[in-house]
């Protein structure tokens, strides 16, 4: 544990990262509240490698794509339109019924 500690300051040290440290790390307490907090855009997936994040992009626009059209269906009535696997179907609202005249 000692090693790993020692290998990842030095290795910020090289990069010129501040360190705390494990003793200044515990020393804090664990519901305060950072001072700063560092925004940045949410990523639009995680993945290991990027081949996989564009297989998980592409196989979500799929999944939206699949979706939106047998929502459609389903919309216009046709229930029998098939969702894919763990989506459901959007709420209907029955619309008033008619009078004839």
């Amino acid at each position: 544990m000692v090693q790993l500690d020692e290998a990842v300051e030095s290795e910020a040290r090289a990069r010129d990262k501040p360190v705390l440290g494990a003793r200044a790390v515990r020393a804090q307490h664990p519901h305060t509240r950072p001072e700063h907090l560092k925004r940045s855009p949410r990523p639009l997936g995680h993945a290991s490698t990027r081949q996989a994040l564009r297989q998980l992009r592409e196989q979500y626009r799929a999944f939206v794509a699949a979706f939106r059209e047998a929502a459609a269906q389903w919309m216009r009535g046709d229930f029998s339109a098939p969702f894919a696997l763990y989506s459901f179907p959007p709420r209907v609202v029955p619309s008033p019924p008619t009078r004839s005249l």
